[in-house]
């Protein structure tokens, strides 16, 4: 999704400026696509069950997110989404500002923080105060969201015990 945003506000930030050249959006058909000209064209198969066919426009198209150029017709799977540029384009990555970090039963946290562990649910499961480590052998097996805040910034971690 942030990929697809970036490409929106800072790709080809003026081509969805205005209205799209050619669209489906029709209910009771699984194919919908929306087009802006030669530079922006959006395909999905609403299908949850079925894949489906869709012809591309003539023209050169390169897939958004394989960064393979596409000039066929497009097999989408169900649910799937394919975005195709008139130009290539590469990739962005986007910081997601969490951190994968893998953890047994104690990280270290140095300079000390306030600590609070969540689940990925948003629960809060844990809270220390001025921890320079963090203990996680209470807690069962499984994914935690780590929120560290001190008097220079917060932080965020996911951390797997």
């Amino acid at each position: 999704t942030a990929q697809a945003i970036h490409l929106r506000t800072h790709l080809l930030p003026g081509v969805f400026e205005g209205d799209p050249t050619a669209q489906n959006l029709g209910s009771g058909q699984t194919v919908r696509y929306v087009q802006w000209g030669n530079d922006v064209l959006a395909v999905a198969n609403f299908s949850a069950t079925d894949a489906q066919t869709y012809d591309i426009p003539s023209g050169t198209w390169y897939n958004y997110y394989a960064g393979t150029q596409q000039n066929t017709a497009l097999s989408l799977q169900p649910g799937e989404l394919v975005i195709l540029t008139g130009q290539k384009m590469d990739l962005p990555t986007i910081a997601t500002g969490i951190e994968a970090i893998h953890a047994t039963t104690a990280s270290p946290l140095l300079p000390p923080y306030d600590v609070t562990v969540y689940t990925l649910g948003g629960q809060q499961v844990m809270k220390e105060c001025n921890a320079s480590n963090l203990n996680l052998e209470a807690l069962p097996r499984g994914t935690y969201i780590i929120r560290k805040v001190n008097a220079h910034g917060h932080y965020t971690s996911k951390v797997m015990r």
